[in-house]
């Protein structure tokens, strides 16, 4: 079943959540400011790391993709992208994009284990963003058509999800595997068994001051993986404080859910 965003108002109060650079009008990924984080210049304090790791992720600049399906790529996310039905009661899962409800992470997983389970491959995604300072929470569907990719420079299996809206990208969710077994996985500057990274724009450029990383100062992931429906199939839950590359802003993933279909 194939239902859509009422894209302005979702926008609007995407925009209200994330702040101006989620609509490319600033520079600040969002509006939280990390509590224990020291300053920075700019250029990104975990340079270096994050050039690893790109050598194995996609960039808006010519990184490596991954093969697309040969049918549509969007027809995956289309099929699972959740509408957003007025919240007429109000409460911290609704902001002002005209009666927009911004928190559905519930019937996002419901959704997604409704439907990707069904695919030939692919991994489907639910995150719940959780704005500290305030309450507020967002959720939103990531979709990658393909499956998992090792990347042999880094040795790890790279899944790469975008969240769309009416057809129009507004976000991107990177996850990075050691490994793909079920267990638990944590990451951090130092830990590298699991990494994720989000960037708020229609464009995926990892190294853009604004997109976060497990990998910065100040920043945590961990995943529990579970075998899924299939034999080849895993399902798993994660949380995270993603730090921005330019040490300003974090993201908080309040709750996340995977399931990989390959």
């Amino acid at each position: 079943m194939t239902t859509h965003h009422n894209y302005a108002a979702y926008a609007a109060a995407f925009c209200l959540l994330f702040g101006a650079a989620a609509c490319g009008n600033g520079h600040s990924a969002g509006s939280e400011s990390p509590s224990s984080h020291g300053g920075h210049d700019g250029t990104g304090h975990a340079d270096d790391l994050i050039g690893q790791i790109l050598d194995g992720v996609p960039t808006s600049s010519g990184g490596a993709q991954p093969s697309a399906p040969p049918d549509d790529p969007n027809k995956h996310s289309e099929a699972i992208q959740p509408s957003r039905p007025s919240d007429s009661g109000g409460g911290s899962g609704s902001g002002s994009g005209g009666g927009t409800r911004l928190d559905t992470f519930d019937e996002d997983v419901t959704r997604i284990k409704g439907t990707v389970p069904g695919w030939d491959n692919g991994t489907g995604i639910a995150i719940r963003f959780l704005k500290e300072s305030t309450g507020t929470r967002l959720s939103l569907i990531f979709v990658d058509p393909t499956p998992p990719v090792l990347k042999d420079g880094v040795g790890l299996w790279m899944i790469q999800g975008k969240a769309n809206a009416s057809g129009k990208t507004i976000a991107n969710y990177v996850l990075l595997l050691k490994t793909l077994a079920p267990g638990r996985y944590e990451g951090s500057p130092t830990k590298k068994d699991v990494v994720m990274s989000v960037a708020m724009s229609d464009t995926w450029d990892g190294k853009a001051p604004d997109t976060t990383w497990s990998i910065n100062d100040g920043s945590w992931c961990e995943i529990v993986l579970r075998q899924g429906r299939g034999p080849n199939d895993l399902e798993g839950d994660f949380r995270a404080k993603l730090v921005d590359n330019s040490g300003n802003s974090f993201h908080s993933i309040e709750n996340g859910y995977v399931y990989i279909k390959r």
